[in-house]
């Protein structure tokens, strides 16, 4: 199961729109921008990096609420069990801050499309009833399941490609005709969008996610001297086949390639926020020959730890 420490958000307001930064456990951080385009209709962001989110307190609306997302970068797992990756579309009586997920790409960017029926304005019902928006496929989005991935569209993508890219500078009027677009796309599409099958969707035990997690907490407390397989395996009581298993079926990928990136991400941190020689860096993620380091980091990032440090600063 996903950590339930909660994250931090700090708000800002500008021009009808709210943003939040957001920081949480273990070097975690992200931001929300929330732009309100209609009373009743919101537009979010996500942009989150580490492993696991935990949820904010106070940004989310009272009342009845449904929800049309889209990922477009990064992974998690809702709390039941559904598996959400790029580019899937999906519906959700809660807010993507109202839920506690794990990342395993170490990261998680896309929109969501807030509906709010209980604060419709007369405004608000007139525009959706000349769209032909007043009825129950768009008030009641998502049945009974807290987290519905749907089946693909490629129009409904595409529209959803059409959105970013008029992020983040498009005024908002913009952004409503094409949220508008969007949930006339799933109103027409609604048959043909099956729900997929949450139940089947993953293969993996509620032990070998257990033991899988128990893995990953063990290398994240060893970034300076990393742990091999079998040391984890050792550690975590099983083999170290059963290990590999477990860690691909919850987290997607290779135990290597997940520590890998992890530890690429605590460097990059690092290069960010402190003034620390490159080599020092090298040595607090478990790289005792530099060039190795640099090798892994660009491969990681694309670019080596000193082009990354001099684009972090001339970004600032």
């Amino acid at each position: 199961m996903a950590r339930t420490l909660e994250w931090q958000g700090e708000r800002q307001e500008s021009q009808g729109a709210l943003y939040y930064k957001l920081a949480g456990p273990q070097g975690s951080k992200g931001s929300l921008s929330i732009a309100r385009l209609l009373d009743g209709i919101n537009l979010a962001v996500y942009d989150l990096r580490g492993s696991h989110f935990g949820g904010i307190r106070g940004i989310g609306e009272t009342g009845q609420k449904n929800y049309l997302c889209h990922c477009r970068r990064g992974s998690f797992e809702s709390p039941n069990k559904a598996q959400i990756d790029i580019g899937d579309i999906f519906t959700s009586q809660q807010a993507i801050s109202e839920l506690t997920f794990n990342m395993p790409k170490l990261g998680y960017y896309g929109v969501e499309i807030g509906i709010n029926p209980d604060r419709f304005n007369a405004r608000t019902r007139r525009l959706l009833a000349d769209f032909d928006l007043m009825d129950d496929k768009i008030m009641c989005l998502c049945g009974d399941t807290a987290i519905c991935p749907l089946s693909e569209s490629a129009s409904m993508s595409h529209l959803f490609s059409e959105l970013y890219d008029l992020l983040p500078s498009a005024k908002r009027g913009q952004l409503l005709l094409k949220v508008i677009e969007i949930l006339q796309a799933f109103s027409t599409q609604r048959n043909q969008l099956q729900l997929r099958d949450v139940a089947t969707q993953s293969k993996k035990t509620s032990s070998h996610a257990e033991l899988a997690f128990r893995a990953q907490k063990l290398m994240m407390e060893h970034l300076e001297q990393p742990l091999t397989i079998n040391d984890l395996s050792e550690r975590c009581s099983t083999s170290p086949t059963v290990l590999k298993e477990s860690f691909r079926e919850t987290f997607g990928q290779p135990i290597y390639q997940w520590y890998r990136h992890y530890r690429a991400q605590q460097a990059a941190e690092l290069l960010s926020t402190t003034e620390l020689p490159v080599n020092d860096i090298a040595r607090a993620v478990g790289y005792s020959n530099p060039s190795k380091f640099s090798k892994a980091f660009n491969d990681c990032l694309g670019m080596t730890p000193r082009n990354y440090r001099k684009y972090i600063k001339a970004s600032s």
